[in-house]
């Protein structure tokens, strides 16, 4: 996550996919300064790089001394030194990507997301789950199943509180190249028990295997996993859809399971190391459909079962 420092307090504050600067109330980095504008600068990550934009405030915002042109996108990089008005000392400590966060009303509570998902009120109680599916963010309750896209400010609640979302544009694909594995490099590997009881599930990444163990929700997989099999003659992006009504009759659970199913998979993934693990499970906009979100899949006979 991306960090400003107030060099000579201490005080360090970490960035929001679009975090205002200002003295007016409503502004995520407030400063107090009368010669500070209301709305005075705006902080974003644009996909790639954090940019900074000058609101049209009167005194201005500075780049390692520079003054900025008003409504113009100037790129930072991590040490840049920014000051908005007479406010100095502020450095950009890190550069890094922007992690989806939802903060609570107040301010009170925040949760950061895990490989691309959230979950609310927090992870051992996931009422709400806000995933990335690699195009938009989603967000999935448990009770009847309701899945809607969400974007950057939305306000939801959740267990009671009422949580602000801040969305980055884009997930951090630095990771790709840092070795992580994703859904596009890994493979899954189902053994099944001849009575379909205990499923074991292997994530196989070139020529080595990590056992997930037997877990309930791997039979939910394996059912999506087997309709994606079913449709391999069809071409790729029309491939393993089903109806979420469908799957729960071929389960024989309710929407909340399934949710709890969905949000478990997507969980041990990211334990498991996988950077878009938020993206197991895919959904077609506007249709009620879903399908296992990895190509590669195998399923065989469990030894001994």
């Amino acid at each position: 996550m991306a960090t400003l420092l107030q060099v000579d307090e201490g005080r360090q504050v970490t960035l929001l996919a679009r975090h205002l600067v200002g003295r007016a109330p409503r502004c995520d980095l407030q400063l107090p300064s009368r010669r500070v504008s209301g709305d005075h600068a705006l902080l974003r990550w644009n996909g790639s790089v954090w940019v900074i934009r000058d609101l049209g405030s009167r005194n201005g915002t500075y780049v390692n001394g520079r003054r900025l042109s008003t409504g113009v996108d100037q790129p930072l990089a991590a040490g840049d030194t920014l000051r908005f008005s007479d406010q100095d000392g502020w450095k950009l400590q890190s550069a890094e990507a922007p992690l989806a966060r939802a903060i609570a009303d107040g301010g009170e509570a925040e949760v950061v997301a895990e490989a691309g998902m959230l979950a609310l009120p927090s992870v051992d109680d996931p009422q709400v789950c806000v995933v990335h599916d690699g195009e938009r963010w989603v967000m999935e309750r448990g009770d009847g199943g309701i899945v809607e896209e969400v974007h950057d400010g939305m306000r939801l609640e959740a267990g009671g509180v009422r949580w602000v979302l801040s969305l980055p544009q884009t997930l951090d694909r630095t990771l790709d190249g840092q070795g992580r594995p994703t859904l596009d490099n890994v493979g899954l590997r189902f053994a099944v028990s001849q009575d379909e009881e205990h499923v074991e599930l292997w994530l196989e990444r070139g020529d080595e295997e990590l056992s997930l163990g037997a877990r309930a929700h791997h039979y939910t997989l394996l059912t999506l996993a087997r309709r994606r099999l079913e449709d391999a003659a069809l071409h790729g992006p029309e491939q393993g859809w089903v109806y979420q009504d469908e799957l729960l009759d071929m389960l024989r659970i309710d929407a909340n399971i399934l949710h709890q199913h969905l949000y478990r998979a997507r969980r041990q993934l990211a334990g498991a190391g996988v950077a878009d693990a938020g993206g197991i499970v895919q959904r077609r906009r506007g249709t009620g459909q879903l399908r296992i979100g990895v190509k590669r899949i195998s399923v065989g006979p469990l030894e001994g079962r």
